[in-house]
């Protein structure tokens, strides 16, 4: 339960940080944890001290990791160290391969599976994210261009990258057919491009193939965890994938009512599975906003957004 008295300004910053660093969103991650340093420039130093002044030792646990995943390290000294991925590796960065996933459009007979095309699209962005020689556009700045016209040299020179990936979703009743192309745009030219058909059932197989058919284009080599975490299914129920998808995409249209149709999902995908890291972090994301708008401004909201 929460304490009487509220913690400082910082803190809810701090809150936001470690639900971004769950959910893989490193762009919204990366500047509440400025926000935080601008507030709380010792705040690295006392993280775990200052969870633990509200929260019991295994929600302390979970928020430190998602300040781990949002940019801040736990040192092996129990401590929390700083750690910008963009600072250490900068220069790795600039000379590694660049690209950006664009959303897939959704092709579908039912506009309402404009979800599961978004969800595709976050799901690359997640798989290649964890690829330290390959910068990725997060998927903030990727879904800029949802709908665009805009011609994809342009896009590619906006966000800085060589290589585009952009594609399209079909999906009828169970029915599935994705289409991928890697674009490099440096000169304009097809790398590969590849359709995909199946079940909604094959979504994580058709994911985790057009990331490694994207990590063969470029010749990367993986590092056995990186290959673990594209190969991963954190969710490989498909009616629990959907409604986490779904849940998702309720959320970013920052409505009260998408809010509470968010919740729903994420309360049905959690009766249908149990406890998962994505759903609880979606819930977490969903408290956060009821909070940050005054929408649901309880404090259990408080504790739900930090668990």
């Amino acid at each position: 339960m929460l304490k009487a008295d509220m913690p400082g300004q910082f803190f809810s910053g701090a809150l936001l940080a470690a639900v971004c660093g769950q959910l893989g969103d490193r762009e919204a991650a990366a500047e509440s944890v400025r926000a935080v340093l601008a507030l709380k420039p010792d705040f690295p130093q006392v993280a775990r001290e200052e969870f633990a002044k509200w929260y019991p030792p295994e929600l302390v646990e979970r928020l430190i990791e998602g300040l781990s995943k949002a940019g801040l390290d736990t040192a092996g000294d129990g401590s929390v160290a700083p750690r910008s991925r963009t600072t250490e590796t900068r220069e790795l960065a600039e000379a590694s391969p660049s690209i950006a996933v664009l959303p897939f459009g959704n092709l579908s007979p039912d506009p309402d599976n404009e979800f599961f095309a978004d969800g595709l699209t976050e799901e690359v962005i997640a798989d290649l994210s964890v690829i330290r020689a390959l910068r990725v556009i997060s998927r903030t700045s990727a879904m800029h261009f949802k709908g665009t016209n805009k011609d994809l040299r342009a896009i590619a020179r906006e966000l800085q990258v060589r290589y585009v990936l952009e594609g399209s979703v079909r999906r009828s009743g169970v029915s599935l057919r994705v289409t991928a192309q890697l674009i490099d745009a440096e000169n304009d030219s097809h790398v590969w491009a590849e359709k995909y058909s199946g079940s909604v059932e094959d979504v994580f197989a058709i994911q985790e193939e057009i990331s490694r058919k994207i990590v063969n284009a470029l010749q990367l080599r993986l590092t056995d965890a990186e290959a673990r975490g594209i190969a991963e299914r954190p969710i490989d129920n498909a009616a629990a994938h959907d409604c986490y998808l779904r849940a998702r995409h309720e959320v970013y249209r920052f409505t009260a009512d998408g809010l509470d149709r968010a919740q729903k999902l994420v309360d049905a995908g959690l009766s249908l599975i149990g406890e998962n890291s994505l759903l609880l972090a979606t819930r977490g994301m969903v408290s956060w906003y009821y909070l940050n708008f005054s929408i649901r401004p309880e404090d259990r909201y408080l504790d739900e957004a930090a668990a």
